[in-house]
């Protein structure tokens, strides 16, 4: 693996910024550009409670940032994960927070918004609330404890939303967990507590992500431990297991709009092979999502077409997936052939999905490891 960039983030933290303050509860540097579709910026103060009450003025950013893909495994010392959304011209930012008052140094990463263009960026300025919202709803993240935050979505419209798991506690809006954990929790034990003891909900559709029948699941990791913490009816479900995509480990059955089994099965069979940051990576890209939805790839993922409409109207899903087999692979054919396509032009017609950003954590010691927009040859770490 090509290291471009090596950043410690407890030397780079303590390094004088040039401050932009827009609000007494928000100061960050500026964002500085760190390769295309990558940018960096550094939070030192924000209002952690943005989120949980209704702010008219964030309404323009709902969906921007929801709907992911995503497959993440842990083995051994590393947690891989890639996170999946629709390709276009939008840049990931690595979201750095130092330690203060209790709270833990950070390294996060925001994801795939429409509105965080390069030529937005580069202009050095956004407004006032998607300011606010930038630290708040980090996709994934490990702080100076070694503690690995990774968030992926999971089709919820047969199982019922989040009106709240846990009523006369304070609220805590779904997609502010990790940002919540990373600050807070030193071990994975430690951040499952803080998870029961928080009414975690969506007190307001911020992500787009109920109207789009979805809910967050989260892998929460240390060098001990792997958890994934689900919310099936409103109550919160803990799970030891080393594997996420998108649907929910906590059930014995699966539900009907499943998605990601077979990129959870690819992961692993082939876990052996991630004993280390390049061997985990190259894991990683095993299923990244152009890849798999290739019916010439290694192993064509089916469950990643369920609801598409076979060609007698029937809406496909997990129970009926045998019958309209090949109906799923007719639409794999045709993404397959619009993402090659989506890759020569760089223009993205049809809603075509690759994998936005991999990460790799090496957990012992406390390193982040990031590639964008499937690029194996570039690399960029940061840690502790």
């Amino acid at each position: 693996m090509k290291k471009i960039s090596v950043l410690l983030l407890a030397s780079a933290l303590t390094a004088s910024f040039l401050f932009a303050q827009t609000d007494s509860k928000i100061v960050r540097s500026e964002f500085t550009k760190v390769a295309d579709y990558l940018y960096e910026v550094t939070y030192s103060d924000y209002d952690i409670n943005f989120l949980n009450v209704k702010n008219e003025g964030v309404i323009s950013y709902a969906g921007e940032f929801a709907e992911y893909g995503c497959s993440a495994i842990r083995h051994g010392n590393y947690l891989g994960r890639n996170l999946d959304l629709f390709y276009g011209e939008h840049c990931e930012v690595i979201v750095k927070v130092p330690a203060k008052d209790g709270r833990y140094a950070s390294i996060g990463t925001l994801c795939g918004m429409k509105t965080m263009t390069d030529k937005y960026l580069a202009k050095g300025k956004i407004d006032k609330n998607l300011e606010a919202v930038v630290p708040l709803i980090v996709c994934d993240g490990i702080n100076e404890k070694g503690l690995v935050v990774e968030v992926n979505v999971v089709p919820a419209a047969d199982i019922g939303f989040t009106t709240g798991t846990n009523p006369s506690k304070p609220v805590l809006n779904m997609p502010c967990v990790a940002r919540t954990l990373l600050d807070n929790a030193a071990t994975a034990k430690e951040a499952v507590k803080i998870m029961q003891n928080r009414n975690i909900c969506n007190p307001w559709d911020v992500t787009g992500l109920v109207g789009g029948g979805m809910e967050y699941h989260w892998m929460i990791a240390d060098a001990k431990d792997t958890f994934v913490v689900e919310i099936i009816n409103n109550r919160l479900t803990v799970t030891k297991t080393d594997i996420s995509t998108n649907y929910y480990v906590g059930l014995k059955n699966r539900t009907e709009h499943s998605m990601g089994i077979e990129r959870a099965e690819i992961l692993k069979e082939n876990a052996g092979i991630a004993d280390s940051t390049e061997t985990m990576a190259k894991l990683m890209s095993k299923v990244y999502f152009s890849k798999v939805n290739d019916v010439n790839a290694e192993k064509f993922c089916y469950s990643d077409h369920f609801g598409i409409t076979a060609k007698d109207g029937t809406t496909v899903t997990y129970s009926n997936r045998e019958k309209y087999k090949e109906d799923l692979l007719e639409a794999g054919r045709k993404d397959a052939e619009g993402t090659a396509r989506m890759f020569k032009t760089k223009v993205n017609d049809n809603g075509y999905w690759i994998t936005m950003h991999t990460i790799v954590f090496d957990i012992p010691n406390k390193k982040y490891n990031i590639s964008v927009h499937e690029d194996e040859k570039n690399w960029y770490t940061y840690g502790f």
